[in-house]
C-alpha cells in the first residue's frame, strides 16, 4: 500500500507477464501502459533494459514515498469537463487521469474530501484510490528535480515497437525524446488513458492483453 514498494512491484508484475507472454510466442504490435505502466511498456519496446527499468522504478518509488503524507486520489464518475470545473475551485487539486468512465483527481486530502462531499449531494459516485500519495499533482514537485537528475543517468533508445504515450494519448514519434525531462513531465501531468485507448482503436488493434 506504500508507493516505495508498490511502484517496483507493479513494474515487476507487468514485466513478468510480458516476458511470460513473449515466451509463449505472443509478441505485441503496440504497447501502452497507465502511469507506472508506461515504464513497462517502454521496456517491452526496448527503450531501456529490464535492469535499468527496475532501478528507475525502485528509486522513483523511494523518492515519491519520501514525500509527506496527506495527499490522496479519488475517481469521480461523471463527465470529465464537469470534474475539471469542480477541481477549478481548488488550486492545489490536479486531474491525475482521464480514464473515460471516471476522471481521477489528485491533491491534498482536505480539498478532495470537500469535493467528494459536494459530489455526494448530487449523487455523483466517487471512489477513493488506495494510494499513499497524490500522484500527478503538485504535491510531487519537491522531489521532481532529484528524480530528473537520477533518470538522466540512463540511456534511452527509440522504441522498436509502436508505443502510445500516456501524456498525449498519441503514438510517440521519433522526434519525441524519451529522456529524463520526458519522465519528469510524465510523473506530473495527467494520464490520458481514454485518449490512449481511442488511439489503439484508430490503429485497428483488435486483441488487447
Amino acid at each position: 500500500r506504500h508507493t516505495s514498494f508498490a511502484q517496483p512491484a507493479i513494474f515487476a508484475v507487468e514485466m513478468g507477464l510480458a516476458r511470460l507472454w513473449q515466451s509463449w510466442g505472443i509478441e505485441p504490435d503496440v504497447v501502452l501502459g497507465h502511469s507506472v505502466g508506461q515504464y513497462a511498456a517502454a521496456c517491452v519496446a526496448g527503450v531501456f533494459s529490464l535492469e535499468d527499468g527496475a532501478r528507475l522504478m525502485a528509486e522513483r518509488g523511494r523518492m515519491f514515498g519520501s514525500l509527506p503524507e496527506g495527499g490522496r486520489m479519488v475517481a469521480v464518475f461523471t463527465d470529465a469537463k464537469l470534474v475539471e470545473e469542480i477541481a477549478g475551485d481548488f488550486p492545489r487539486v490536479s486531474v491525475g487521469a482521464y480514464n473515460g468512465r471516471n476522471t481521477v483527481l489528485s491533491g491534498p486530502a482536505e480539498d478532495l474530501e470537500q469535493i467528494v462531499a459536494a459530489c455526494s449531494e448530487d449523487a455523483t459516485r466517487c471512489t477513493w484510490l488506495e494510494t499513499s500519495h497524490a500522484f500527478h499533482s503538485e504535491l510531487l514537485d519537491p522531489v521532481l528535480d532529484e528524480f530528473e537528475s537520477f533518470a538522466a543517468q540512463f540511456e534511452y533508445r527509440a522504441p522498436k515497437l509502436t508505443l502510445v504515450c500516456n501524456r498525449t494519448g498519441k503514438v510517440l514519434t521519433r522526434q519525441t525524446r524519451l529522456d529524463a525531462p520526458y519522465w519528469r513531465r510524465h510523473a506530473r501531468e495527467p494520464v490520458r488513458f481514454a485518449d490512449s485507448a481511442a488511439t489503439l482503436a484508430d490503429l485497428g488493434c483488435a486483441v488487447l492483453m
